[in-house]
């Protein structure tokens, strides 16, 4: 309700956003936490492209706490969804490790190792260096 206020009157700004998508990650229900972070995404995206706020830009915290929620509920579609939009986003936010790993998180936590695979590649071919967590994660998927 809060966020729906201050969405009404324009004044929630990137951090606000943040907070709330932090706070959705500690939801139980990982279903419902996914949904809500990626309508949360889909407000400051609005907000920041169509209506031109630049305090509702979507940042790498915003990115990552996004995919940290999807991995958790094992939605690699969205979570690679997500991560496309980083790639494509320019400027200054650019997926790094812990975005990649994330999206790996989320394939492996549903069994598609080769699909977490294909992640780890595509990290590599994007300049990004994995670290254990990334080998280890594809492992667990198998």
């Amino acid at each position: 309700r809060l966020l729906e206020e201050c969405n009404e009157r324009s004044v929630a700004t990137t951090v606000v956003y943040n907070a709330v998508i932090k706070a959705w990650g500690m939801c139980p229900d990982r279903k419902v936490a996914a949904r809500k972070v990626r309508g949360v995404l889909g407000t400051m995206m609005k907000r920041f492209r169509d209506d031109g706020d630049e305090r509702a830009a979507p940042d790498i915290v915003t990115f990552n706490s996004i995919l940290a929620v999807l991995a958790k509920s094992a939605d690699g579609q969205g979570a690679a969804e997500v991560l496309g939009m980083m790639e494509h986003w320019g400027g200054s936010v650019t997926p790094d490790r812990i975005s990649y790993n994330c999206v790996i998180d989320a394939y492996a936590r549903a069994g598609e190792g080769d699909i977490a695979a294909s992640i780890l590649s595509r990290m590599r071919r994007r300049k990004v260096s994995p670290n254990i967590i990334s080998y280890n994660t594809v492992m667990t998927a198998y």
